[in-house]
């Protein structure tokens, strides 16, 4: 296989413009910003800018596009590119930002009028091949491998394939001297090149291999066996097409163009240009690999060491009457942590860090984290005295720990990024240092290092711990007025913020510190019952199958279904037919064995996610399993559970249920469940006003039966168990902005069916109709939806031209005002039962 030949200090890089910018669009599709602008094109050809100057860092580069002007071949065959689809309106929108983006790069951006962009490259190519400097061509268009020789490579960036001459005769059975007379035989449909009749690529080569070029072709077509070929080479005027399609074909080498190498030699990005646009783009991670390491305008960080300075510290604090502060721990599990020391930032002071017990050969005398705490707690327990902190559930779980039971956190920047808009992809605080400060963090990895080399937080030397811990509580501070300033501006985000967020982060704190116990003996045996069922199920599929499979094996499976058995192929993958949960369920009823590998994938899932995996989680200081609950995650402002993830335990199978029965209380206690009964539909009921829906619930009637008996048209009692659960699933549907489609799929209905259902629904639940059109309405208005305390998730591709991208925004503005409503109420419900606890336990 060929490869590029280093030393690339010496070597000219061609882009082929248009082709990154093709390939760009179709490999990231639906990218856009928060406001809906599409930004895929742009950025993946930014990763692609960046990796490939990364990479290999050449001595000249260029990016070169096409003109948008007619070239000479336009001039020869009116035909020529005439058939191309039109480029999508999202690519168009987004190639001055391509422009743009190439020129903040400080790469030349070549487009030449009248010229195709693989004549300027050609041209340049064979320039630098004049001057003995080696040229690669970055491109997968076959045109300009006729380019291939000594001095010049193609490289396939995408299939990470370079050509050389040995390559291309490979791939093409010819040269590179020869591929236009090849091309002019075969033709090319993209270019509108129709070729000769009944030539195709396989015959081309063969032609090409035994005659030589079209010249040969002609005057040896009389020898031609294949009878159409041949007839379409004798034709009055196939030798006058031919030559054409071969001046279609073949590369201009000898451009005139006002551009010499020593212009096209690589600068440094222009870091004024290529920063502005890339906030604007939101492409902040990759801002992030651009821009050089800058620090803070505080560049003085302080290390303390001695109880002279903490009181200094603490004196500009109670001046201040606010701080921000971060915990630093051994290692990142909170609950397998211990604190190694504290950093603090107060205006008016150097930010510092206070290390209390960094272990390592010739680590200063610390002050003890006992002492340090102790002296803090007066200020760390005072409501009075504003307090910032970055995701600050976990110094408030360290804290408890030490006996100290934090208040005044008025600002969680994490937290306050997250209700100011939900939609973004991360809250963390590199992220927003990056986007409002302008400033790159230094990552944990950084200090820490990874893999084989990885150190805990406590050996790291203090000097370069100061460095971390001082610079991070430093963005804390800088970044949290704003973003508390931000919330005050709105008394929505601010009632969020105030009265239900914070309050809940100390909530989550003391329910992930106390965790759950969970009964190992139980799962033990759970285990040992499942792994006889998996079995069982494995000589079961062999005996249906006829002989061994490993059902664990796609590959294995995708010739068992679609070649042995015949079933029909749902879906393609790259690797064949897909085997995956949604085909399979599609496939249950064509054969007895699908419906045995499901159940055996669900067992193994569960086994391999639950039964297994939480013993191994116990953690060992207090017998108990801590998920950990994340409030900046879900967009809708659901709570998620993580590590392990304790909510989507299944509860309607049997095995599920027994999988839940391994939670148990201490010995003499009891666990207590509390919960609304169809918050999400009575949600439903209040937002619409729907009157169905309310007199369902004030008669405190079963709204599944009731509604099972409306769209089946019977009387409640007659309803059977069937018909009320294709009820909660048309009811739970409307809640999720389920189509016919998604319906039919669920219940294994015909969609004529599921319309049906739906259509029925909405005939006698106008309220709900209507208040699902207002919403929609509203949300293509403002590009955004709210919930009932406030909350809202922007929704741009409400407005988006893509079919796909607008039904997808448009189930997310029907979901999100009930399921957000609700999962505020919860929240609610949580800090109020909670303050119960307080003050009756």
């Amino acid at each position: 296989m060929a490869e590029l030949e280093a030393p690339f200090d010496q070597a000219l890089f061609l882009v082929d413009g248009n082709w990154y910018l093709h390939r760009a669009f179709n490999a990231i599709p639906g990218l856009t910003t928060r406001a809906g602008r599409p930004t895929n094109a742009v950025f993946g050809f930014a990763q692609m800018l960046v990796k490939l100057l990364t990479d290999y860092v050449p001595a000249y580069a260029a990016v070169v596009f096409d003109s948008p002007k007619p070239s000479f071949r336009h001039g020869l065959y009116a035909d020529y590119k005439a058939k191309r689809p039109p480029l999508p309106p999202e690519l168009i929108e987004q190639i001055p930002l391509v422009h743009q983006l190439v020129d903040a790069f400080s790469m030349p951006r070549l487009v030449v009028d009248g010229v195709e962009a693989d004549d300027v490259i050609a041209t340049l190519a064979r320039q630098a091949e004049g001057r003995g400097v080696p040229c690669v061509i970055i491109s997968g268009d076959k045109d300009l491998m006729q380019l291939v020789g000594q001095g010049i490579r193609l490289f396939d960036t995408f299939k990470d394939k370079v050509y050389d001459r040995t390559e291309v005769i490979e791939r093409w059975g010819v040269p590179p001297e020869l591929l236009a007379d090849l091309f002019a035989l075969m033709g090319d449909a993209s270019d509108g090149v129709p070729g000769v009749a009944g030539c195709g690529e396989k015959t081309a080569k063969g032609l090409v291999t035994q005659y030589g070029d079209i010249e040969k072709v002609l005057a040896s077509s009389s020898q031609i066996p294949t009878k159409k070929v041949k007839a379409s080479l004798q034709a009055p005027d196939a030798a006058e097409k031919l030559r054409l399609w071969k001046s279609l074909v073949t590369l201009r080498e000898q451009e005139p163009l006002e551009v010499d190498l020593e212009s096209l030699r690589r600068q440094r990005p222009d870091l004024a240009r290529l920063e502005p646009l890339l906030r604007e783009l939101e492409m902040l991670k990759l801002l992030k690999t651009l821009t050089p390491q800058q620090s803070l305008e505080r560049e003085e960080y302080r290390t303390i060491l001695t109880d002279r300075d903490l009181a200094e510290v603490l004196h500009g604090i109670r001046a201040a009457g606010e701080f921000a502060f971060d915990l630093q721990t051994d290692r990142p599990e909170v609950m397998r942590a211990a604190v190694c020391g504290v950093a603090l930032a107060v205006e008016a002071l150097p930010p510092c860090y206070v290390p209390t017990s960094h272990r390592y050969v010739g680590a200063p005398p610390q002050l003890a984290l006992s002492v340090v705490l102790g002296t803090l707690r007066p200020f760390l327990e005072n409501p009075e005295i504003v307090k910032y902190a970055q995701n600050h559930k976990a110094e408030a779980m360290l804290l408890a720990a030490q006996g100290i039971d934090l208040k005044g956190v008025t600002c969680d920047p994490m937290i306050a990024s997250y209700l100011i808009d939900a939609s973004r992809q991360a809250h963390g605080l590199d992220t927003l240092a990056q986007e409002r400060l302008g400033h790159t963090m230094m990552s944990y990895k950084d200090v820490c290092g990874s893999g084989q080399k990885r150190r805990r937080f406590d050996e790291v030397e203090v000097g370069l711990a100061t460095r971390y811990a001082a610079e991070g509580v430093d963005a804390v501070l800088r970044v949290a007025r704003p973003l508390r300033a931000r919330i005050d501006e709105d008394a929505d985000l601010r009632r969020l913020n105030d009265e239900i967020e914070l309050p809940l982060t100390r909530i989550l704190a003391i329910v992930e510190r106390h965790g759950v116990r969970i009964d190992t003996k139980h799962l033990a045996q759970l285990a040992e019952s499942v792994g006889t069922r998996a079995s069982d199920i494995e000589r079961e599929v062999h005996a249906l199958a006829g002989y061994p499979v490993n059902i664990n094996s796609p590959k294995q499976l995708q010739e068992l279904l679609f070649e042995k058995l015949g079933l029909p192929v749902k879906k393609r993958l790259k690797t064949g037919p897909s085997t995956d949960a949604e085909v399979l369920d599609e496939l249950r009823e064509s054969h007895a064995v699908v419906g045995k590998i499901l159940e055996y994938r669900e067992l193994s899932k569960l086994k391999g996610t639950y039964i297994d995996a939480l013993p191994l989680l116990v953690n060992p200081r207090t017998g108990r399993v801590h998920t950990s609950f994340n409030q900046a995650v879900a967009a809708t402002g659901r709570l998620s559970s993580s590590d392990p993830n304790l909510q989507n335990i299944p509860v309607r199978s049997e095995l599920g249920r027994a999988i839940r029965r391994a939670f148990v209380a201490d010995e003499g206690r009891v666990l207590v469940s509390a919960d609304y009964s169809q918050i999400e539909l009575r949600v439903l009921a209040h937002l619409s006003g729907d009157a169905v829906l309310i007199d369902a619930f004030e008669r405190d009637q079963d709204v599944h039966r009731r509604t099972a008996a409306e769209v089946f048209g019977v009387a409640p009692e007659e309803v059977t168990h069937e018909q009320r659960g294709i009820a909660k699933t048309v009811n739970f549907g409307v809640i999720y902005g389920q189509g016919d489609f998604g319906l039919a799929r669920q219940l294994g209905i015909d969609r004529e069916t599921a319309r049906r259902y739906i259509d029925s629904y909405f005939g006698r639940h106008g309220g709900v109709r209507d208040f699902m059109e207002r919403v929609i309405a509203q949300a293509r208005e403002t590009r955004q939806v709210t919930t009932l305390l406030g909350r809202r998730r922007p929704i741009p591709d409400i407005q988006s031209k893509n079919a796909q991208a607008r039904a997808y925004a448009e189930r997310i503005a029907r979901n999100t005002p009930i399921q957000g409503t609700a999962a505020d109420l919860i929240k609610l419900a949580m800090i109020r039962m909670q303050k119960r606890l307080d003050e009756n336990w």
